[in-house]
């Protein structure tokens, strides 16, 4: 007789789940008003990954700011799992070439529908791993299409309708009228395809 086979687990699929990947800046973090309308305009049916600058001068600083995000996401009732890079050991190995567990974060997505995390880096004191290798490693290993960013000035008019960055055409016409912006923009363009979006547009 043949024995049933456990169960194999497989990657999160985007296009199963609207698996979406947001990176929120130092400046979102310090921006109460983008914060609440973050969690006001978020789609309660999107599984997220919520990647988060660090903030302040020290470890404690940035937890603070993930469990303050945590805590403004569950007031609009959508259920979330904060986890600092620094704790579980979810993120190790040195800034240029970060480790994820991966499976940690995937594990989670069968009772919560967002995880945040930040930069740090276990065992590194307040040391955070460089953005675009961490970003990449996210957006691979749980094939996200694209990442979503938003503007520094969370009124800033570029993001009044998603700007899709693919190119370097993209930048050079978005820069042409949002030179202000350049920071997001051609943060967007290294991890092409991406959008600059606001809260209000985000879900577009």
């Amino acid at each position: 007789m043949q024995m049933a086979r456990e169960p194999v687990p497989r990657k999160l699929r985007s296009s199963e789940n609207k698996m979406k990947l947001f990176y929120l800046s130092k400046e979102n973090l310090n921006d109460k008003v983008f914060i609440h309308d973050f969690a006001f305009h978020f789609d309660k049916k999107t599984k997220a990954i919520i990647l988060h600058d660090l903030f302040g001068t020290k470890a404690e600083d940035t937890y603070f700011v993930s469990k303050r995000l945590s805590a403004v996401l569950s007031e609009s009732m959508i259920v979330n799992f904060p986890v600092s890079g620094d704790q579980k050991n979810l993120i190790s190995g040195n800034r240029e070439l970060p480790v994820v567990r991966t499976e940690l974060i995937q594990k989670s997505f069968e009772t919560v529908s967002v995880f945040i995390t930040n930069r740090l880096i276990a065992g590194k004191e307040n040391e955070a791993a460089d953005l675009i290798p961490l970003l990449s490693i996210l957006k691979k290993e749980f094939l996200v299409n694209e990442i979503l960013f938003f503007p520094a000035n969370s009124r800033s008019p570029i993001a009044l309708s998603p700007v899709n960055i693919q190119g370097r055409e993209d930048v050079e016409k978005t820069l042409s009228v949002y030179e202000e912006e350049r920071k997001v923009i051609e943060l967007a363009f290294e991890m092409r395809p991406s959008r600059i979006v606001s809260p209000a547009t985000m879900n577009l």
